[in-house]
């Protein structure tokens, strides 16, 4: 799919100018593809000077991620509560900070 939409925005300028100011419409109206719900879509156009290097989603987890997957250990209110009585600090733990 990604080979046929570069053929045509390299074919097609009214496609392209569409694509590029609005990628979510223009794939909806010519293709059925409805981009899901709580992704957005960004088309950038390369020039002779500038070439743009695309990565992946960092894999480190956020806080809140971080959170939802411990059951909610490391909170960071929980910080200045020490060890004692039997609870354990997990909030010291490398896993539980933001970078």
């Amino acid at each position: 799919m990604l080979e046929h939409l570069l053929s045509r925005a390299g074919e097609d300028q009214d496609f392209r100018a569409r694509l590029l100011s609005d990628p979510e419409a223009t794939l909806k109206d010519e293709y059925g593809f409805k981009v899901p719900e709580g992704m957005v879509l960004k088309v950038v156009e390369d020039s002779r000077s500038t070439s743009h290097l695309v990565l992946p989603p960092d894999p480190q987890l956020s806080m809140e991620e971080m959170r939802v997957i411990s059951g909610g250990i490391g909170n960071p209110d929980d910080a200045n509560e020490g060890t004692g009585g039997g609870d354990t600090d997990y909030t010291q733990h490398p896993i539980f900070h933001d970078n």
